[in-house]
């Protein structure tokens, strides 16, 4: 009878991790189907004259205009204000935090690996009548890894990237306001 309850619990256990396996894997499919249709269906008409910037041009765009009034001065003028605004320093700064976000979403995804280690040493007694004596050492190493079953680690790494993406967009739009306005 004992072994008849090892072979039906290998079997329980085995078909039960399959399945976990099989509905991970059917949820994945289906979130990604759903994303795939919210994707497609969200195409935006943009007018014409935007394909200039839609085309790689907008490094000219967001840099190059200035040169183009042939000013010295402008162009000393606009670099200085760049360069010494502090809303454009406080976004430079969050640019940098949020890559370094993306650089923590990155290691969230590989195992953890720590260590520790103690010692003490006690003395019981009043003086020098020393009643006992005693000393204690441990030593921890603890490993940890989360497997990405349902593809959590995934979506927040996509997000932070996409959070750094935005980032990078809004230090763009804040230094080329800066720049036009003092142009202006």
């Amino acid at each position: 009878m004992n072994y008849l309850n090892k072979y039906f619990c290998i079997i329980y256990l085995s078909s039960a991790s399959f399945m976990l396996v099989g509905c991970a894997q059917f949820i994945k499919t289906v979130s990604k189907k759903r994303i795939n249709l919210a994707e497609s269906n969200s195409y935006v008409q943009t007018p014409g004259s935007w394909l200039a910037a839609a085309k790689g041009n907008n490094g000219k765009i967001s840099t190059g205009w200035i040169r183009e009034f042939n000013s010295p001065t402008m162009t000393q003028l606009v670099n200085e204000a760049v360069s010494n605004n502090p809303n454009i320093n406080a976004t430079a700064a969050r640019l940098r935090a949020s890559k370094h976000g993306t650089i923590g979403s990155r290691a969230a995804m590989l195992p953890t690996v720590n260590a520790s280690s103690s010692a003490a040493r006690s003395r019981r007694g009043n003086g020098d009548n020393l009643r006992s004596y005693g000393e204690s050492y441990g030593l921890s190493l603890n490993a940890s890894w989360e497997p990405d079953v349902w593809g959590r680690l995934k979506d927040l790494r996509s997000a932070d990237l996409a959070s750094y993406y935005g980032s990078i967009e809004d230090f763009r739009a804040a230094r080329l306001s800066l720049a036009a306005n003092t142009a202006k």
